[in-house]
C-alpha cells in the first residue's frame, strides 16, 4: 500500500520498512527508484536515498545492515569498493560502455550501471552524461550520437 499521508511519510522509519530496504539494497544495489517500486513504497525515493546517504547518523545496527546490504550487492555484482577507483578519470572503456548503454537505454542512468557501467555509480553515470560539454569534442559526440540514436529507434 502506498501511503498518501504526510505524516506517516514524514514518521520514524519502522523496523519492517528498514529491513525492507535492506533487502532491496542487498538486490538492487543503489537503484533507489527499483528499492521505492519493489521493496519500500511507503517512502519516497528521497527519503530512500537519504536514510542510505546519511547513514551515519543511525543507529548503529541499522548503519551495519545498510552497509551489509551495498557490500553484499556489490560482491554479488563484482563491483570494486575500492574508492580511488572510482575517483579515477574514466577509461576509454567505461567511455565506450557508457555510450552502449545509452544507445541502448537512453537516460536510464541505473540501467546503465547495471548493465555496461558497474564500476561507476549511477550518479557518476548521470554527472558525466549531464557535464558533456566539459568532456573531450570526441566523447561529447559520442555521447550525444548515442543518445540521438536511442531517440530515434524509440
Amino acid at each position: 500500500n502506498i501511503s498518501n499521508d504526510i505524516n506517516m511519510e514524514r514518521a520514524p522509519w519502522t523496523d519492517e520498512e528498514s529491513s525492507q530496504l535492506v533487502v532491496g539494497l542487498s538486490e538492487l544495489g543503489r537503484d533507489f527508484a527499483g528499492i521505492h517500486n519493489q521493496y519500500v513504497k511507503s517512502r519516497s525515493v528521497q527519503q530512500i536515498q537519504n536514510r542510505v546517504g546519511k547513514r551515519s547518523s543511525l543507529p548503529e545496527r541499522h548503519k551495519e545492515n545498510i552497509d551489509a546490504a551495498l557490500a553484499k550487492y556489490n560482491a554479488d555484482n563484482n563491483i570494486s569498493n575500492d574508492i580511488n577507483m572510482e575517483r579515477a578519470p574514466w577509461t576509454d572503456e567505461e567511455s565506450s560502455q557508457l555510450v552502449v548503454g545509452l544507445s541502448e537505454l537512453g537516460r536510464d542512468f541505473a540501467g546503465i550501471h547495471n548493465q555496461y557501467v558497474k564500476s561507476r555509480s549511477v550518479q557518476q553515470i548521470q554527472n558525466r552524461v549531464g557535464k558533456r560539454s566539459s568532456l573531450p569534442e570526441r566523447h561529447k559526440e559520442n555521447i550525444d550520437a548515442a543518445l540521438a540514436k536511442y531517440n530515434a529507434d524509440n
